[in-house]
This record gives C-alpha cells, structure tokens and sequence, in this order.
C-alpha cells in the first residue's frame, strides 16, 4: 500500500480537530463557570465530567480518521486505472 497522499492524511487531521473544537464550545458554559470560582463552590462531579470529555472523548474522535485510513485501499495501479477510465470518458462526451 502506498503512503498517504497530503489532501486525505489534511482531511482527516481537520475532522478530528474541528469535531474537538466543537465538543469544547458544548462544554465552554462548564468551563467558564470555574474561572474564577473558588474549590469549594465546584460540583465535585465537574472535574470528572472534564476529563471524560477532554480526556477520553476528544482522543476517540482521532479513531474515525484512523478506522478510515485503514479502509484507503489504493495503489498507484488502480489510480492509473480509474485515471484512464475517466481520460476515455472524457473523450468519449467530447465526440458527442
């Protein structure tokens, strides 16, 4: 199998980023509200619901991107296929 092409391995880097940056804008309200608050007036459940999401929630998006990697199955040979076919194609509407 041959290596990445850039536009996939960007694509895949920017989905998990701007599904993580959209997870804290949900979670922006629990964060603001502990800026500035003393320990005691924290939920005790706050730092856990934190880490769940911040912690395991936002790595686990960088699975998709991976699970879909693992399903890229081109080579430079069914690339020089599916080129060829579209070439004919093209040649093909352009005589009509």
């Amino acid at each position: 199998m041959t290596p990445l092409p850039i536009p996939l391995d960007s694509f895949t880097g920017k989905m998990s980023s701007s599904s993580s940056h959209r997870i804290a804008e949900v979670d922006r309200g629990g964060v603001e509200r502990l800026v500035g608050a003393a320990p005691r007036e924290i939920p005790a459940d706050t730092p856990i619901r934190l880490g769940v999401v911040f912690g395991i929630a936002v790595p686990l998006l960088y699975l998709i991107p991976i699970s879909l990697i693992t399903r890229y199955r081109i080579t430079r040979e069914r690339h020089a296929e599916i080129s060829a076919a579209l070439k004919a194609r093209r040649a093909e509407q352009a005589e009509k």
